[in-house]
């Protein structure tokens, strides 16, 4: 008898313990389900539909604006989630903007944002961008000027709809690691091109 009473309690307490809370086995179902239903899907850049623009600045009140064109890119997405991306920036785009400006100025201030005193483009003709997740409002980006790696987290909003992504948001890129010549004074009584750039990034990716 005592060995049967033994074998009972040791029975239902096998049965008490191993059966998980309801809470627990609700919240183990979703994520099975989550898991399964995540798919990876590749979204290429829509190069006509994205537009990337740029603006330099001595001062508050003087600077000057313009736009250079990201040509290729893609990310995969798993789910709701950004897993990563590569995206190719061509320089040779680089334009500047300023209505302020004659059309010769504007050229001859192309061409001084495209020689050695910045961007060099004959030498860099391409800026390469690498991501590798977005979380909480910010973009991780590795990006790569004239051989050098700037690695930042972008602010910027990402939106999936039933037909692709958007990316976009305003930021500033220090590029004062890159050391280019144009940003320093040729002289004490220059005032220094400020070595941040502000970004208006408008991104659209389709399946």
């Amino acid at each position: 008898m005592r060995i049967l009473l033994i074998t009972v309690a040791l029975l239902t307490l096998a049965s008490c313990g191993g059966k998980p809370e309801k809470g627990e086995t609700d919240k183990s179902e979703a994520d099975k389900k989550e898991n399964q239903t995540a798919e990876k899907q590749n979204y290429k850049l829509d190069a006509k539909s994205s537009t990337l623009k740029w603006k330099g600045s001595k001062s508050p009140s003087d600077g000057h604006n313009g736009s250079v064109q990201v040509t290729e890119g893609n990310i995969e997405m798993e789910g709701e989630k950004l897993i990563s991306g590569d995206f190719i920036i061509d320089m040779t785009t680089l334009v500047a903007e300023d209505t302020s400006l004659q059309a010769d100025k504007i050229k001859m201030l192309t061409g001084h944002l495209k020689n050695e005193d910045f961007f060099f483009v004959e030498k860099n003709p391409s800026v390469s961008v690498k991501v590798n997740g977005y979380n909480e409002g910010k973009l991780s980006a590795i990006i790569n000027i004239l051989g050098k790696e700037i690695k930042q987290d972008l602010p910027v909003s990402l939106t999936k709809s039933e037909n692709g992504v958007t990316i976009n948001g305003k930021f500033s890129l220090d590029v004062s690691t890159l050391n280019m010549p144009g940003f320093k004074p040729h002289s004490p009584e220059d005032q220094p091109i400020l070595p941040t750039i502000d970004f208006d990034m408008n991104l659209v990716l389709n399946k």
